[in-house]
């Protein structure tokens, strides 16, 4: 079996089917098992569609940027202290 990518950022579905395309329906499905919803899900449950934002903690670059909109964010919300 050929390498795949454990993740693939699409900004577009045409990315989607481009890096799809020369996957059989075995290496697309190993490739789905890398995303959180499907490894958050119990057997025969649906995937909720939210899981789509989250994000593996691991991959996440924390920027200054990022921390300040999160800040921002927590702050309109009545969350940051």
């Amino acid at each position: 079996m050929k390498e795949i990518k454990a993740y693939v950022r699409p900004e577009r579905a045409d990315d989607v089917i481009q890096a799809l395309r020369d996957k059989d329906a075995a290496e697309v499905s190993e490739l789905s098992h890398y995303f959180v919803g499907w490894q958050l899900a119990q057997e025969q449950e649906d995937i909720p569609y939210e899981t789509v934002f989250i994000r593996d903690p691991d991959k996440i670059v924390i920027t200054e940027r990022r921390k300040k909109k999160a800040q921002d964010l927590a702050n309109l919300h009545g969350l940051y202290q």
